[in-house]
């Protein structure tokens, strides 16, 4: 799977906190993720995924039947990444209230107090994170 859908797998419960930008054109998706979040540093809860070129980004509010591009509206859902099962773009992604179709060239990735990250960096904290919750489990398991 190439990483520009792969992405949203590895993001899966992250709630969609803000998306600014414009379509067509770049756009900012804020992602509220705070337990993977804190693998980088204390200091805040959201991962910042910036989308170039962005082509489409729409949803379908399960809840009201109706397909939208209103970005506002997108956010009020207060909806959270599941998963894709997209090879590429565009994606097609699932969440907790609705389909999301987002079309894009790259993405590149920031923690909320503007570091840099790579997607290998967000996928080694991803693994390490359910790693411990599964030893941690493991250990609460035991007689």
């Amino acid at each position: 799977m190439n990483p520009r859908a792969e992405i949203w797998n590895v993001l899966h419960d992250g709630g969609i906190a803000a998306i600014n930008g414009v379509i067509p054109g770049d756009v900012e998706i804020r992602v509220s993720i705070p337990y993977w979040r804190k693998m980088f540093s204390a200091d805040g809860d959201d991962i910042i995924v910036r989308l170039a070129n962005c082509a489409k980004l729409t949803m379908k509010i399960w809840e009201k039947d109706f397909t939208t591009d209103d970005i506002e509206r997108i956010v009020g859902t207060d909806t959270e990444i599941l998963s894709t099962e997209s090879e590429d773009v565009p994606v097609h992604i699932i969440t907790t209230f609705g389909e999301l179709d987002i079309d894009f060239e790259a993405f590149s990735l920031s923690l909320d107090n503007g570091r840099p990250i790579t997607f290998e960096e967000l996928c080694d904290a991803c693994e390490n994170y359910w790693n411990r919750w599964e030893n941690e489990a493991k250990k609460q398991n035991k007689p």
